[in-house]
């Protein structure tokens, strides 16, 4: 008996050693955007091509969300709203000059507070600090790197301060790319491996390019349309390596197991599938985004189906950490449940909203289907309706409202029901002409 006491003592003592050298590890939060990534071009969620092995991989290891949608397909307002928890009406910040009201708190502003080491590294654009990004971050850089391989030099940034990390830091790190956005410039050998033959003869597919011929401005083939296709999948195909590294780096610092990530994004893209390309209107190639959370320790992975929203994602980190949300009050709701393996009950819905095109749009999953409704203004008086069951027609061909007026009217008794009142009114910040140029190089400005 003396024998198992004396056994029982040292086992207790090894554990407690274990734990608390457990305690003394780096623990902490890393948010990836990509933006510019639909959730239908990985692997993940059914693409059959081969652009995303990792994030693939790291999927079931995770908690993949197979219904995430976003609230404008706009990098600077989406953005705000993952930081804010808002929707873009409650924080009024539209391009190309709007900066958040000091009176609205954000994320890393929260976890600044409750005692983390916070960085953020952006490539600028609608992601530079001055919007109101900036806030909360210990170290904050928006790098201008230039394509092809900007993510590469971003991720580079991340782990070197990664590695400044020391015994018992707690930490919350927001990282955010452009490369998968037009211009499609790919990183080889990813293009060659994309588009093995010769390129078509057209133009150059630059944001000022391919909104021109959205308008009807420029001659587009349907070969051109596949080359795009292919030179955007080269991208990602370039930044799930660059995932890879990153992760592995991780790893090789005994951080992995004690580091929550997610990975999603802020806005789909548009290949002619609705006569449009970039990201202009409201369907779903612009609004359904991947969404990824390994959580701290996490060892198998879970698909959840249940309809989710990036104004969810701020009040889910906050419930993640155990940080109180004095000071920021999201309008989303907080994943931690579904995360937790909670009853994935029908009756969610989704808000979104266009901004180059007046449309307002309601996604509800039902036990019959998930539809998504958009109504859009033409002319002062007349709304152009649409119904879409996505189950069936993911690709949103056969519009259902001519046959199903009575889902179309109780949808849009329910998408009026989302209006709201901003929150703290914007403020105004002139543009460098850095950024303007920035901001001209990445399409946004003509």
């Amino acid at each position: 008996m003396k024998k198992l006491a004396a056994l029982g003592a040292l086992l207790a003592l090894a554990a407690g050693a274990w734990l608390a050298l457990r305690d003394r590890r780096p623990t902490g939060f890393i948010l990836i955007s990509i933006d510019t990534l639909r959730a239908d071009h990985l692997g993940a969620y059914g693409y059959p091509l081969d652009t995303s092995p990792f994030f693939d991989e790291f999927s079931e290891r995770g908690t993949l969300f197979t219904n995430a949608i976003v609230q404008l397909p706009g990098t600077l307002p989406s953005h705000m709203s993952i930081f804010t928890g808002l929707y873009p009406a409650e924080h009024g910040v539209y391009p190309p000059d709007s900066v958040l009201s000091p009176e609205i708190r954000t994320l890393p502003e929260a976890f600044q507070a409750a005692g983390y080491r916070t960085a953020g590294f952006t490539e600028g654009g609608y992601v530079a600090g001055h919007y109101g990004f900036e806030r909360g971050f210990d170290t904050f850089r928006a790098v201008n790197t230039g394509k092809p391989g900007a993510a590469g030099r971003t991720f580079d940034l991340v782990r070197d301060w990664i590695d400044t990390l020391e015994e018992g830091d707690k930490f919350f790190v927001f990282v955010h790319t452009y490369e998968v956005h037009d211009p499609y410039i790919a990183m080889e050998p990813f293009g060659r491996n994309s588009w093995p033959g010769e390129p078509p003869d057209t133009w150059e597919p630059t944001g000022a390019n391919l909104t021109a011929a959205s308008l009807g401005e420029l001659p587009v083939t349907p070969e051109a349309v596949r080359y795009f296709g292919a030179l955007y999948d080269a991208g990602i195909r370039y930044v799930d390596e660059v995932l890879r590294g990153f992760m592995e780096h991780l790893w090789a610092a005994d951080l992995a197991r004690d580091t929550t990530v997610i990975i999603t994004s802020d806005h789909g893209e548009e290949f002619l599938e609705h006569g449009s390309f970039v990201h202009r209107q409201v369907y779903n190639e612009t609004l359904h985004v991947p969404l990824l959370i390994r959580r701290l320790g996490q060892r198998r992975g879970a698909r959840v189906s249940r309809l989710v929203q990036s104004v969810d994602l701020a009040p889910t980190l906050l419930d993640l950490a155990g940080i109180r949300r004095s000071g920021m009050t999201p309008s989303g709701t907080s994943l931690v449940p579904l995360l937790r393996g909670a009853r994935q009950a029908t009756g969610a819905e989704a808000y979104a909203e266009g901004m180059s095109v007046p449309t307002r749009t309601l996604y509800r999953q039902t036990d019959s289907g998930l539809y998504q409704l958009l109504l859009t203004r033409e002319g002062d008086e007349s709304v152009r309706r649409e119904l879409y069951r996505l189950d069936d027609d993911p690709r949103q061909q056969k519009d259902l409202a001519p046959r199903r007026s009575a889902l179309v009217r109780e949808l849009e008794a329910a998408l009026e029901r989302y209006r709201w009142d901003v929150k703290a009114n914007a403020g105004r910040a002139e543009l460098s002409e850095e950024q303007t140029d920035r901001l001209k190089a990445l399409g946004y400005l003509q």
